[in-house]
């Protein structure tokens, strides 16, 4: 089960995500406003809530997410779990 953190975000945090969503949408070649640009923001908006707050990491993810996603394949409830992908 996802863990959320109640810590709002601030505005700084809001600027980030939407760097973070800006270079992952540039580069997949993907609208930002389109139906993987919506689910990219999603995925961005949940990764923070679970505590992942830095921007490089953020941007790592939503990079790979974009890149390994087909247009095709856009579901409109797309759920990601990148715990499995967690080096132990």
């Amino acid at each position: 089960m996802k863990e959320i953190h109640t810590r709002a975000p601030t505005l700084e945090d809001y600027a980030m995500m939407r760097r973070v969503h800006d270079r992952a949408c540039k580069a997949a070649g993907i609208e930002w406003h389109g139906a993987r640009g919506q689910q990219l923001a999603k995925f961005i908006a949940e990764e923070f809530a679970m505590g992942n707050r830095d921007e490089e990491s953020l941007s790592e993810f939503a990079v790979w997410l974009v890149r390994r996603r087909k247009a095709s394949a856009v579901l409109t409830d797309y759920r990601v779990d990148i715990s499995v992908y967690v080096l132990h």
